[in-house]
């Protein structure tokens, strides 16, 4: 009971958050099955966003698209410690057939090891992957709890908690072992250096990468983009902006750049929206263009990389600009 009251409250407060208004959205349960665990993921040192290397003496491992959502790299330290751990169990156990030590159902011991078994269960995903293609195993969860997992999206994250309880784990077990302070002291501190010693070259490219001085300069540097900012207009984003980081990162900076000046925009990219339905009324304005309708105080942005000729259509109704990588669509004489 103890244990059930907080996880209640803790729904409800979820609920009243609005985390359980339109369940999953319109990628419901694609994505449980792409962003998750792999089962190398504890000892694949996956690169990292400003770092190509995490590990100083292990090599990456295979493993799917996906997989670097859950990134739980113990580190060198753990995995030695981990392996000493399990052999001084096993000898433990065959010297002393010490039972009790390794079956004790003591509550809290026992619900901490239940809700990393869970954490870890529905880090997977719906399915057990080993590697970059063998799927060990399929786990099928009935419809609602997979609309349940859809609002979190990212699965491999709930490696997390479990991630940081081996940290706890380990330590705890060193001071059961260790009968002195200075030997306890002694082997956190050479886990924690070798650790360290093990993440150096990814430490050193983020301190690289942060220190540098980082100067923002805008996109949008064209004239044109002066009168779109005066006249407070509602932008259209016409383009996906998941198709690659960059197109992401671009639409970021120019959302900015409006946003800041009073005008308004159909979509931005602040974690993961619900793409199909946003993307509905970027096509149904899109259909306008084409049928020579566009609100008066509408512009339409496009990449200029797009490969269609409906922009030549476009010029015969509208006013179009060319502008730093980006076509501009608004009503004749508007700007």
């Amino acid at each position: 009971m103890i244990f059930i009251v907080p996880c209640i409250l803790a729904i409800l407060v979820i609920y009243v958050l609005g985390a359980f208004y339109n369940m999953g959205g319109d990628t419901l349960g694609l994505d449980c099955d792409i962003f998750t665990v792999n089962l190398n993921n504890f000892i694949n040192p996956i690169s990292v966003d400003h770092s190509g290397r995490v590990s100083l003496f292990l090599k990456p491992l295979q493993a799917h698209f996906g997989a670097y959502e859950g990134r739980c790299y113990l580190g060198l330290g753990l995995i030695i410690s981990l392996i000493y751990i399990v052999f001084y169990n096993i000898y433990s156990y065959i010297k002393h057939h010490d039972k009790k030590s390794y079956i004790s159902l003591h509550p809290m011991r026992f619900f901490i090891l239940l809700v990393c078994i869970v954490l870890f269960i529905l880090s997977l995903g719906l399915t057990v992957r080993l590697g970059e293609t063998s799927a060990v195993t399929k786990i099928w969860y009935p419809m609602f709890i997979i609309k349940i997992l859809s609002i979190y999206r990212c699965l491999g994250r709930f490696i997390w908690p479990v991630y940081y309880m081996i940290f706890l784990y380990v330590i705890k077990k060193y001071k059961e072992i260790m009968k002195s302070k200075i030997n306890f002291i002694i082997c956190i501190t050479l886990l924690v250096l070798i650790n360290i010693l093990d993440h150096s070259g990814m430490l050193i490219d983020y301190h690289k990468y942060y220190v540098s001085d980082f100067k923002y300069e805008s996109l949008l540097t064209d004239p044109i983009w002066d009168k779109i900012k005066k006249n407070k207009n509602h932008i259209m984003l016409m383009d996906d902006m998941t198709i690659d980081d960059v197109l992401i990162d671009n639409c970021l900076k120019i959302g900015k750049d409006l946003i800041k000046n009073g005008n308004t925009l159909n979509k931005f990219y602040l974690a993961r929206y619900p793409e199909e339905t946003i993307n509905k009324n970027t096509i149904e304005v899109e259909k306008g263009l084409l049928n020579s309708h566009l609100d008066d105080n509408m512009i339409c942005i496009y990449k200029e990389n797009r490969e269609n000729d409906i922009f030549t259509q476009f010029e015969e109704n509208f006013d179009v600009y060319y502008a730093n990588g980006y076509i501009i669509v608004c009503n004749k004489g508007y700007l």
